[in-house]
């Protein structure tokens, strides 16, 4: 299993949510890897569009194997 860290908060992604009014995205972040959402592989493709919807300069998401 995979979890994604948040190399701006120092954290694991725990979901990724829209502003319905903005329509930009934001994440919610957690010190817990039990809480993180957690992916069955570590997709690189998936991890730069999660970027691009939150506009976070290129690698500041990483997978991390747990």
């Amino acid at each position: 299993m995979f979890v994604i860290f948040d190399k701006n908060k120092n954290s694991f992604v725990k979901e990724i949510n829209e502003r319905i009014v903005s329509r930009d995205y934001y994440v919610d972040t957690t010190n817990n890897v039990k809480n993180a959402f957690k992916f069955t592989s570590n997709n690189e493709e998936r991890l730069r569009h999660f970027e691009e919807l939150l506009k976070f300069e290129p690698f500041f998401l990483d997978f991390w194997e747990i």
